[in-house]
């Protein structure tokens, strides 16, 4: 409870300082709008820092992912498939964005929009989490279909 919530505030008062001092550092960036999201959950700060961290690397990863997964969280489902499908075109070698979007997507109601990507994830990365994902999704999206 408390003690968890002002070990959080001193480490998020470490990374402020840390940022402030170098503002363009996305990994730092990222890093506390990440604390912010899980720790304090001020969505708000979070979702400035994610920005900053894009501003100071464009189509950085992490930011991304972020603030995907705050769309995500607050039913935004078009926003938050927009980043990730950034995501995963910007970094077309790792499956875990491809995942994200495609979770959105069936969440959405748009499973013949996720079917194939849930399809490239299993064939390109057969041994991986998010291909185990696919594998559990792919007979839902067929169960759905009229």
């Amino acid at each position: 409870g408390l003690a968890m919530s002002r070990e959080w505030d001193r480490a998020i008062a470490i990374e402020e300082r840390v940022h402030a001092a170098r503002p363009l550092d996305a990994e730092v960036a990222a890093a506390l709008a990440k604390m912010h999201h899980d720790g304090s959950r001020n969505t708000q700060r979070a979702i400035a820092l994610y920005h900053a961290a894009l501003h100071a690397s464009s189509g950085y990863p992490a930011a991304l992912l972020g603030l995907g997964a705050i769309m995500q969280e607050s039913g935004r489902m078009e926003i938050a498939a927009r980043y990730f499908d950034r995501a995963a075109r910007e970094n077309p070698g790792e499956p875990l964005f491809r995942m994200r979007l495609a979770d959105v997507l069936v969440r959405s109601g748009r499973e013949a929009e996720a079917e194939p990507i849930l399809r490239e994830i299993v064939q390109r990365w057969p041994d991986t989490p998010e291909a185990e994902s696919a594998r559990n999704l792919l007979p839902r999206i067929a169960l759905a279909k009229p």
